[in-house]
Formats: structure tokens, C-alpha cells, sequence
């Protein structure tokens, strides 16, 4: 296997096992997933041009980010 492979193959169970204690560990689910895309970005599996390919999907997912992470916030503020 090469290293990026390594790196992705540590990556995904990593995020899946932080994913599943969050709320033990009291971790935002978003935050985790960008700690994975930084692991991926900074062992070079990714590079800043793959992301720059990828425009309108990334900036799908980061907008479905941020409502989460608002929606989120805005449950907090609600009683109920």
C-alpha cells in the first residue's frame, strides 16, 4: 500500500471512532470532519488543486457546514 493510502486508511476509522464518542467527548461532529480533511490535506493524500477541482461540491458541503453548525446553535437557544 502506498503512504497516501496509509493516511486515508488511518484517516476514516479515525473520524468514524471520534464520530461515535462526540458525545462522550463532547466534540463537534463538524470540527471533526475538518480535522480529517486537514489529516488528508496536510499527509498530501490531498492538495490545495484537488479541492480547487472540486468548487462547487466543496463549496456545497462547507455551506451544508454551516447551517448545520447554526442549526445547531439556534436548538440550543430554543426551549423545548
Amino acid at each position: 500500500m502506498s503512504r497516501a493510502e496509509w493516511i486515508t486508511g488511518l484517516t476514516f476509522p479515525g473520524m468514524v471512532g471520534f464520530w461515535a464518542a462526540s458525545g462522550v467527548l463532547r466534540i463537534d461532529k463538524t470540527a471533526i470532519a475538518f480535522m480529517g480533511l486537514g489529516m488528508l490535506l496536510l499527509g498530501g493524500v490531498l492538495k490545495l488543486d484537488h479541492l480547487r477541482g472540486e468548487g462547487e461540491a466543496l463549496i456545497t458541503l462547507i455551506w451544508f457546514a454551516i447551517f448545520y453548525a447554526l442549526s445547531t446553535a439556534l436548538n440550543s437557544l430554543v426551549p423545548g
